[in-house]
């Protein structure tokens, strides 16, 4: 008996929560963020380094905006990564990605080619889809 409380009471919270997610996507920061993508799409459709550098960031800024936005604990994108897996497994795909990020950001030399750009932005495009905010 109550075993069976302890599971009606988990899965009430967990539906909150749910809900509460859903609703912090709602009206403007999901538009924001399909009008935004659309910005990290066009960088892509520019033949230019600089300009695929700028899309990986600022798709990684977009999906950091997100896990804020569902309210994931963490102080930086990878806690909230950290965070967000347990809810969300398929998380754990945009690591690659972010490390990309982190290399543009930390490595001056760096030198990003299109295929490992488009890819990374691939990653997060899926991500925010996963996540219901594309």
């Amino acid at each position: 008996m109550v075993g069976a409380v302890v599971v009606i009471v988990v899965g009430a919270i967990t539906w909150r929560l749910a809900s509460r997610r859903r609703s912090a996507l709602e009206g403007f920061s999901r538009q924001t963020i399909a009008k935004q993508w659309q910005e990290v799409e066009q960088l892509m459709n520019q033949n230019s380094p600089a300009a695929y550098k700028l899309a990986v960031m600022e798709a990684d800024k977009l999906v950091d905006y997100t896990l804020k936005s569902l309210g994931l604990p963490g102080k930086d994108f990878g806690e909230r990564i950290r965070a967000g897996s347990y809810t969300y497994p398929a998380l754990r795909q945009v690591w690659p990605a972010h490390i990309v990020r982190n290399r543009i950001a930390h490595e001056p030399l760096y030198q990003l080619d299109v295929r490992t750009a488009r890819t990374a932005v691939t990653t997060f495009k899926q991500t925010l889809k996963l996540l219901r905010a594309l």
